[in-house]
């Protein structure tokens, strides 16, 4: 494993569990009334530090990708999509059925009442276009972003032929503008992976633990001040590349070295099936406790260690009586502590 890779596996964990805090978000709960406080310390917690997250997963997904093909060949192409049917495209699909019939099972059971209803089948394009494109299962925006991008490789590559780094500006200033769903992310990945020394960009990432602290209070500054929308959509994607660099700067620290391997299966799964119980999850615990004000912090808390919780016991009954189909839902990811990537 090179020392950037090492970087990354260190890394996995902490940004999903950001993905984690950013879906407990409980002022979406029926009845939350927070104050202002609770608003911006709930600001904080799952939006000003986590939305970082994912744009770092697009970078990581795509400097892996440029370190394995300098140059993409048409048969490093069709390996690729080859390779990413099974640990992208059969997951995304199978997730989102089973997040589909979980729904409509909720919903037509008694506890239909508490739920915020299902699917309208005005047309068998329209159910599909739900499950799969939209995509029905929240955080798999993201799979499917990934695998739109995988798709436009050649283009991408092309792009970082001609035009290097200055692409990589070009893509953010769009991405700004526009709103391209994450591609400039993917393109800075793609750049540091295939055009960079990973040795000399390991060198760079040991002195930017710095920029991590420096991330984490402009990031909580901001949520106090207001910004016009066309400044946001820039101190956004910069404050991702900042937050991205110091968290993997930081990753050489005591603290990351000391932390327990989880396999990359679980982490997968954790990202995928999280999605399924959170709202769930919020709803329940708003139920029962009937939080006012500070108290929405509390349920906000239990609610991620909840998630957390019920996702790894999941996992373990998963993988102990249905491997298969853990093998299925995980893309085939390892499901034990490697130091390795597959």
């Amino acid at each position: 494993m090179t020392d950037v890779s090492a970087r990354i596996e260190r890394i996995r964990l902490w940004l999903i569990l950001g993905v984690v805090a950013i879906h407990c978000n409980v002022d979406v709960v029926p009845g939350y009334d927070g104050g202002a406080v609770v608003a911006k310390l709930l600001r904080i917690c799952c939006s000003a530090l986590p939305d970082m997250c994912v744009p770092a997963f697009f970078i990581i997904s795509a400097y892996l990708v440029g370190t394995r093909y300098k140059r993409l060949t048409l048969t490093d192409y069709k390996t690729l999509l080859r390779r990413r049917t099974r640990t992208l495209l059969v997951p995304y699909l199978l997730w989102n059925i089973i997040e589909f019939f979980v729904r409509e099972a909720v919903n037509l059971s008694p506890l239909g009442a508490y739920t915020s209803g299902g699917y309208e089948y005005e047309s068998p394009v329209k159910l599909l276009y739900f499950i799969f494109l939209q995509p029905n299962l929240e955080p798999l925006w993201f799979i499917r972003n990934l695998i739109c991008f995988l798709l436009l490789l050649p283009v991408l590559y092309f792009l970082l032929r001609k035009l290097r780094f200055a692409g990589v500006v070009l893509l953010f200033i769009a991405d700004a503008l526009w709103d391209l769903s994450g591609i400039s992310y993917f393109f800075c990945g793609l750049y540091a992976g295939a055009c960079l020394s990973e040795t000399k960009l390991n060198g760079a990432l040991a002195h930017c633990a710095w920029l991590l602290p420096l991330f984490v209070a402009v990031s909580v500054g901001l949520t106090f001040v207001a910004q016009p929308d066309i400044v946001r959509a820039f101190t956004i994607p910069l404050l991702a590349l900042t937050g991205t660099a110091g968290l993997l700067g930081a990753s050489g620290c005591r603290f990351f070295l000391r932390q327990p391997k989880i396999p990359r299966g679980a982490i997968f799964f954790l990202y995928a099936f999280h999605g399924i119980i959170a709202a769930y999850v919020m709803k329940t615990l708003g139920l029962l406790f009937h939080p006012h004000d500070y108290g929405w912090l509390a349920i906000y808390l239990l609610s991620f260690l909840l998630v957390c919780l019920l996702t790894a016991l999941v996992y373990k009954l998963t993988d102990r009586y249905l491997p298969s189909l853990l093998r299925l839902l995980t893309g085939g990811r390892p499901q034990l502590n490697l130091t390795a990537p597959r």
